[in-house]
């Protein structure tokens, strides 16, 4: 389907649901809505590739609003369906990879998740789209602060907890500031002590002093 087909899919389904959200229960909705989002990710992604390239962009402003219906559904779904859906993976990972703040109530929520989720936030780290980076270190984050304070749905495994330390201190090394400064609040959330001399070298050294009106924001001035 073009985009326009699936603007108006997402209008009719968006009704549809209104007059009778029981339909989120059903496998056949449950699996279109994770096939919808897996296809506006892949055209986020592509978006952004196009625009690092200095090429055409692929939709206009306008398509944010579509984005979030979708999401929101995704989102709907995952708060509705039974835990033991089979769709639930597969919905999990396409949200978790998707575009939002990394410090909104959404990635707030999906950190509650706990231990399922740590495999595709570790893998996220690795990404190739920066701010899938950047949302992956906010994760660590969120995911190990709840985990502090007992609030996971399903709590930390101890090669979970080690994991989330290894791939935030990892990140520290990432060639992107704004995905650095993620990072050091995930190293700081894991309560990495073992990272203290490399976050002292990154706050003499760093490349990115933030210069000017940026200060604020800098990797040194964390």
């Amino acid at each position: 389907k073009t985009l326009a087909d699936r603007i108006r899919a997402v209008a009719a389904l968006k009704v549809s649901l209104a007059s009778e959200p029981s339909l989120l229960q059903q496998a056949n909705v449950q699996e279109a809505v994770a096939s919808l989002l897996a296809r506006e990710n892949d055209l986020v992604r592509a978006n952004r590739e196009a625009f690092v390239k200095g090429q055409p962009q692929l939709f206009t402003e306008d398509y944010g609003e579509h984005y979030s219906e979708v999401l929101g559904m995704a989102m709907d779904v995952l708060e509705s369906e039974p835990s033991g859906s089979s769709v639930r993976p597969r919905l999990l990972t396409e949200v978790l990879t998707g575009t939002y703040n990394p410090d909104s109530p959404l990635a707030k929520r999906l950190a509650l998740e706990g231990d399922p989720i740590v495999p595709v936030v570790v893998e996220m780290t690795t990404s190739g789209n920066g701010p899938t980076r950047w949302n992956a270190y906010s994760l660590i984050e969120l995911l190990l602060n709840a985990s502090d304070q007992r609030l996971l749905k399903a709590p930390l495994a101890t090669g979970s907890r080690q994991a989330l330390k290894a791939a935030a201190r990892g990140g520290l090394l990432d060639p992107a500031p704004d995905v650095r400064i993620f990072a050091i609040g995930a190293v700081l959330a894991a309560k990495d002590v073992e990272a203290i001399p490399l976050l002292f070298h990154m706050a003499q050294t760093d490349p990115d002093t933030g210069a000017g009106q940026l200060v604020k924001y800098s990797v040194r001035h964390i």
